[in-house]
């Protein structure tokens, strides 16, 4: 048997502290390190639904070359979708970054020929952040960050911005933009309810980020089918349609702050409310036009549920 004095007893104490100290610290500083978008061989595979007549498109943003606009230097952004039967492949703009101030720019892109804000990721809990131009997308443009995680992807933390009022359930990934889609914080607002989704992210060919919602990059119909049934079922609505009195109830969303939304066909946001241990909310159809409209759940981490409402 071993006996420790007290003296190697407060020495094995200090040093196990320290020790742990080096541990944190390190965690500490390869959480907080920025990275950055790449610069070339990046690949973006994206999911576009409609829901109205009910569709989806896969497609991809390819990172391929330089260009020089106005003597400044971009990475040029390719749409790709020739493994759709649409067959379509062009330049759909361009963007920079500024590595120092954590920023990413675009130009020539479907919102813009002028270069305007894409990421801002300096920013901290309770910023508010202007993306593209004031008075653009379902928010103005702005966005409130309501908290900062960090996500492990291969060997390096990557910080995550999760927004008061994101589109969709919606977060932004350092290094490689919003889960809704490279272009979502600029993109067009659809006439009629459409939701993107990043389901891949490559670097390199290989493959950097997978959304958990997905099991390949480009899911088919069936998939994407089962993915929306889940959602549903997520949130339940009744009686549908709306004629007096409606219910909207949330299932399987554990604890925790959720926020409903009430969106119309503009991607308008008419209703919102915030729960806190509740699983109901009750909603009056004199408080509504008459229409379509969509129900969405968002927890902490984005997106729990979305559901359809008719309101006659």
């Amino acid at each position: 048997m071993i006996h420790l004095n007290s003296k190697t007893m407060k020495f094995t104490k200090s040093f196990t502290l320290s020790v742990l100290s080096c541990v944190l610290f390190s965690f500490s500083i390869l959480a907080q390190n920025y990275v950055p978008f790449p610069y070339s061989d990046a690949e973006w595979n994206e999911l576009e639904y409609h829901w109205q007549p009910m569709s989806h498109i896969n497609y991809s943003y390819i990172l391929q070359g330089d260009t020089t606009i106005e003597s400044v230097v971009y990475q040029k952004i390719i749409y790709d979708d020739s493994g759709s039967s649409s067959d379509l492949r062009y330049y759909a703009g361009a963007i920079r970054q500024d590595t120092v101030a954590k920023k990413v720019f675009v130009r020539d892109c479907s919102f813009t020929s002028e270069e305007v804000d894409l990421y801002d990721f300096s920013k901290s809990p309770g910023d508010t952040v202007l993306v593209g131009e004031e008075g653009y997308g379902p928010d103005g443009g702005y966005y409130i960050i309501e908290h900062i995680d960090s996500i492990l992807i291969g060997d390096q933390y990557r910080r995550t911005f999760h927004f008061t009022n994101p589109i969709y359930g919606a977060y932004w990934i350092e290094g490689i933009g919003s889960t809704r889609g490279l272009f979502s914080p600029v993109n067009e607002v659809p006439t009629g309810f459409n939701w993107w989704e990043l389901t891949c992210f490559w670097h390199n060919e290989e493959l950097i980020f997978l959304d958990p919602e997905f099991n390949e990059c480009f899911p088919n119909w069936t998939g994407v089918d089962e993915n929306l049934t889940k959602l549903q079922n997520v949130v339940t609505i009744y009686p549908n349609p709306v004629t007096d009195l409606s219910t909207i109830e949330l299932n399987s969303v554990g604890d925790g702050t959720i926020v409903i939304k009430i969106v119309d066909l503009q991607g308008r946001v008419i209703a919102k409310y915030e729960l806190s241990g509740e699983k109901q909310v009750f909603i009056n159809r004199n408080d509504f036009n008459k229409g379509i409209y969509f129900i969405e759940a968002i927890g902490k981490n984005g997106k729990l549920g979305m559901n359809k409402v008719i309101v006659n």
